[in-house]
């Protein structure tokens, strides 16, 4: 396929996959499987190229410009150089690799006994820290900062430039929390949880959460951004949702649906065109997600630019200070009538804005949806 055609067929692949991610610049996927085989796939030339499985289980995999990053279930941590089918690392966690973040120069990896990991990706000791009790579901970076979110139910915020000393870890939350984003330009950092609550936290302020938006059925297994409002959510329930996060949940549409069966892993493309997902069977599947890159601009009325895709919001890590937790455009904890972009927008615009999203909604809506217009 080319990138500039339709969405690709789904992948059948020999073994359940368990992890996913798109290269940063073309339409190359590369899939880690239960097998402990990696394979990436070209979609425009159509080609697999393959990497011997190491031992266990491959649990995670991202990319790093042209090398990827491959954690397995017996701990191992291999970095391959894909065009030459060649090894160009190998580290040694102490529990099986549970989440994995690649930034332009480092390295972040969680394991299943809460334990997090960064190095840098060109040479150097590898840093480690235990803030959780239990695995590490996912990890982000934003401002200096990684934040990893674990199945004890706490946040945890901390510095590499600091060996990886603890900034903070949140107040246990009472819910395991299995996936994480940071929005709001920063100012909000949200987690998908096992009851399907979406907690967030404001920037700065790591004890409580400052909100928790309702309305998935079941957990919140995967999470991609959009833009700084908006994001795809992966549910045990098998939908694909398109949501907007504060004030309050709000659906805005279903891009797939895997027919009941839990959607554990997330990825898009460089350019948000296309959506990966996979579940418990041995399939990828494909989503045409072209409607995303202009939603966030006809559902706000603003002239609000799409964010890039998960893998290319590379994280800064060489950043010491935190930023002016200015948090009053945001917090839901007290707004009454907050961030409601069509406050000022003379009546006539602002009705031709309400046919906009209209159309919008409509061309993301599928049958699956009707069951959750409750939830808008």
């Amino acid at each position: 396929m080319d990138d500039d055609d339709e969405t690709p067929d789904d992948l059948s692949l020999d073994a359940t996959p368990f992890s996913l991610d798109f290269h940063g610049s073309r339409n190359a996927l590369a899939v880690g499987l239960v097998t402990g085989e990696v394979c990436v796939h070209d979609l425009a030339a159509a080609e697999v190229r393959r990497f011997p499985a190491g031992s266990g289980s491959c649990r995670v995999v991202a990319w790093h410009h042209d090398t990827v990053l491959t954690g397995y279930e017996s701990g191992a941590v291999v970095a391959w150089d894909v065009a030459r089918g060649a090894r160009v690392s190998h580290k040694k966690l102490d529990g099986a690799a549970s989440a994995c973040l690649a930034s332009e120069t480092a390295y972040c990896v969680g394991d299943d006994l809460g334990n997090v990991y960064v190095w840098d990706a060109r040479a150097g000791d590898m840093l480690r820290a235990k803030p959780h009790e239990d695995f590490v579901s996912g990890i982000a970076a934003h401002d200096g900062l990684i934040l990893a979110c674990a199945a004890d139910g706490r946040l945890s915020v901390l510095e590499p430039r600091r060996n990886l000393d603890r900034v903070s870890t949140s107040d246990p939350q009472d819910d395991e929390l299995l996936s994480i984003q940071v929005i709001k330009g920063g100012r909000k950092v949200v987690c998908g949880t096992q009851t399907g609550a979406l907690v967030i936290w404001s920037w700065g302020r790591w004890g409580d959460s400052s909100d928790r938006a309702l309305g998935h059925p079941e957990s919140v297994d995967a999470m991609l951004k959009v833009d700084e409002d908006i994001l795809c959510t992966g549910s045990s329930d098998g939908l694909l949702r398109v949501v907007r996060v504060q004030p309050g949940l709000h659906l805005l549409g279903v891009l797939g649906d895997h027919d009941g069966f839990p959607i554990e892993r997330l990825a898009s493309n460089h350019d948000l065109s296309l959506v990966a997902s996979l579940s418990h069977d041995t399939v990828v599947r494909f989503w045409d997600a072209r409607e995303l890159n202009t939603l966030g601009a006809d559902d706000h009325a603003t002239d609000m630019a799409p964010a890039a895709p998960h893998h290319q919001q590379r994280a800064n890590v060489d950043t010491d200070d935190l930023p002016d937790d200015d948090d009053s455009d945001w917090d839901t904890d007290d707004d009454t009538d907050m961030d409601n972009p069509t406050r000022h927008v003379p009546p006539q615009q602002r009705q031709k804005q309400k046919q906009q999203q209209q159309q919008q909604r409509r061309r993301l809506k599928t049958k699956t949806e009707q069951f959750f217009d409750g939830l808008a």
